[in-house]
């Protein structure tokens, strides 16, 4: 009789410890998931912020060098074609070079972070 007590004991102290090892990783993935949708939000946040400003800063930047181009070539129409070639030249490198440039970068941050066992 002894030995089926013994058994049975057992299997509740199995079952105990089970049912404490689901908790405690249900527990952990739930926290694992809030850190990284909160350093998602954080990241869009914080890249909306300093995207809008770096934005409204190349906008004037742009409109101050086709004043600028105005003055050197004479005439309005060149100033504006030349910013304009100018910037699709800047955006079809960085089309070009968007995976080492970007993708790249975007994976190496997220697995960090997802990965991190802090």
């Amino acid at each position: 009789m002894s030995l089926l007590k013994n058994i049975n004991k057992t299997s509740r102290q199995i079952a105990k410890s089970s049912e404490d090892y689901l908790n405690a990783t249900k527990e952990y993935v739930e926290l694992k998931t809030f850190q990284q949708i909160s350093k998602v939000f954080i990241l869009l946040f914080k890249s909306f912020i300093i995207g809008s400003l770096l934005l409204f800063g190349l906008i004037l930047l742009i409109i101050e060098s086709v004043f600028l181009l105005e003055e050197i070539l004479g005439s309005i129409h060149y100033a504006l074609l030349l910013s304009a070639g100018v910037l699709f030249l800047i955006t079809a490198l960085i089309y070009i070079f968007r995976k080492p440039l970007i993708e790249g970068r975007v994976i190496r941050m997220v697995s960090k972070t997802f990965f991190s066992t802090e």
